[in-house]
């Protein structure tokens, strides 16, 4: 006869639920991982700041300024496989390249 019901129940069957308590038998848990390490960082600002001195010789003021505003808009979009969030603050630094230009230049056109 076939029996029916509710599997019988061992001590495998039931999850093992851990208080957070460090025993003397566990070894201690790693300490957490930085989100970047400060070398990548480091050469992420180097060759972003060659981008932009790059952008600031060779790119007339006009275009810097639609390059920028290309960016941040490919930024926003970056959920999308080729464009990356890491547009938008590079967008921003180009766009900033002709504010400080046109600070300057209406410096000295007031005559301060």
């Amino acid at each position: 006869m076939c029996q029916h019901g509710p599997a019988p129940l061992n001590a495998e069957s039931f999850p093992v639920y851990t208080t957070g308590v460090v025993s003397p038998r566990q070894p201690p848990e790693p300490a957490p991982m930085p989100l970047i390490d400060r070398a990548k960082f480091k050469a992420l600002a180097k060759r972003s700041r060659r981008f932009l001195v790059r952008v600031n010789r060779r790119v007339p003021p006009g275009l810097r300024t639609a390059l920028g505003l290309i960016l941040i808009g490919g930024g926003f979009l970056g959920f999308l496989p080729v464009l990356g969030f890491w547009m938008i603050p590079l967008g921003i630094g180009v766009v900033w390249l002709d504010v400080r230009a046109f600070r300057k230049a209406r410096r000295n056109r007031n005559g301060r």
